[in-house]
């Protein structure tokens, strides 16, 4: 037997989802609110 002929046998990988770029001079906390654990603000 030709072992080219079982190489292949992998399934192919999905291609992966371009995420949109964010900008490093954003504000990284813009929507998101401070989580209160017990009455304390966390980061």
């Amino acid at each position: 037997m030709s072992k080219s002929k079982n190489r292949g046998n992998r399934e192919a990988k999905k291609p992966k989802k371009e995420k949109p770029k964010v900008l490093a001079t954003a504000t990284s906390a813009a929507g998101k609110s401070t989580t209160t654990i017990a009455g304390k603000p966390v980061k």
